[in-house]
């Protein structure tokens, strides 16, 4: 938007003309929104603003005020990183974070083990059901006569 003096005030003070437009605020609503979703999704007594402001002392040592968790689901530009970090955080979603912004490159240590549980966990899923397509393969071929034992 422009002011009368024709100088810009900020893509965050513009207010775009449908929430499906690519513009910085609809993207901070959209996160906001989903961070909502996840403390609602959380048990009865852990949902409310207060009880997960509560929660999040252990991010900054203290509780976070109601009005922060407000500003972060509802999106606004003003919240504090850390805020938004340590939402993401409870949601599990950092590794797949790093993932999205390494976007091909070449993994550096640093971000390298900061995957390095979540490749874990994938890596053992991987072989627990290639292991078992491999005892179905196994005994399909039993039952048909191919492998005999």
């Amino acid at each position: 938007m422009k002011e009368d003096d024709g100088v810009n005030d900020g893509l965050y003070n513009d207010r775009p003309e449908h929430p499906s437009v690519s513009h910085p605020v609809n993207y901070l609503k959209y996160i906001g929104d989903r961070v909502k979703r996840h403390r609602l999704s959380l048990s009865i007594n852990d949902r409310s603003e207060t009880s997960f402001g509560s929660n999040l002392k252990k991010y900054f040592g203290k509780p976070i005020s109601r009005s922060s968790i407000q500003r972060a689901e509802e999106g606004r530009h003003s919240t504090q990183w850390g805020v938004i970090a340590a939402y993401f955080f409870e949601m599990g979603v950092f590794p797949e974070i790093v993932k999205v912004l390494e976007r091909g490159r070449t993994s550096t240590l640093h971000t390298a083990l900061l995957s390095k549980k979540t490749v874990q966990l994938e890596l053992e899923k991987a072989k627990e059901i290639g292991g078992q397509r491999l005892q179905e393969r196994a005994n399909t071929e039993k039952q048909a006569g191919v492998v005999i034992k």
